[in-house]
């Protein structure tokens, strides 16, 4: 049905977020969310081209940074999941007393550090970006060009709701262009 390559959606991808992640940084100010939503998500399908869990290349760029990899999977999800979700970042529920907020930094602060009161950590997404540069580099370099993983291709699929069935192929048929 999809006939790529893993090379060939690869390529596409790294094109894309290139591109797309670059002009969004490019911005004077503003485009914090975009640029970490971004980043977020293109490590999540760099990761399930290489059928890896979802949050995989996501976690290995923040433990270079120190975090554990279950702080680095606490803070994909709720940022990720935030973000896509509800445009904004979820808190992440330590124990019952203590919250802490994801606060996207646009280059301000340093990626990673701590803000006390109230608790809070810093994302910065000119680190993240680079960081996810550097990946985009490596598998550049060393991703084979085979057949696409199935997890990759299920997530491309969404199936339609059966009674739209004949609504899409009417449509289709009615509104070719040339």
């Amino acid at each position: 049905m999809i006939s790529e390559t893993q090379r060939n959606a690869f390529d596409r991808l790294r094109q894309m977020m290139k591109s797309d992640v670059r002009r969004v940084l490019e911005w004077r100010e503003g485009g914090n969310y975009v640029a970490a939503l971004l980043i977020a998500t293109a490590s999540e399908s760099l990761s399930k081209l290489q059928d890896k869990p979802d949050e995989s290349v996501f976690v290995d760029l923040l433990a270079t940074h120190g975090l554990t990899r279950k702080m680095a999977a606490d803070v994909f999800g709720a940022l990720r999941d935030g973000l896509a979700h509800v445009y904004d970042t979820k808190f992440i529920r330590v124990d019952d007393t203590l919250l802490v907020e994801l606060v996207v930094s646009w280059g301000n602060r340093k990626h990673l550090t701590v803000r006390r009161d109230p608790p809070g950590l810093y994302l910065n997404v000119r680190t993240m970006w680079a960081d996810l540069w550097d990946v985009f580099q490596d598998l550049k370099r060393s991703l084979p060009g085979g057949e696409l993983p199935r997890r990759w291709t299920k997530k491309r699929m969404k199936p339609a709701d059966p009674r739209s069935v004949a609504d899409w192929r009417r449509w289709l048929r009615e509104h070719e262009e040339g």
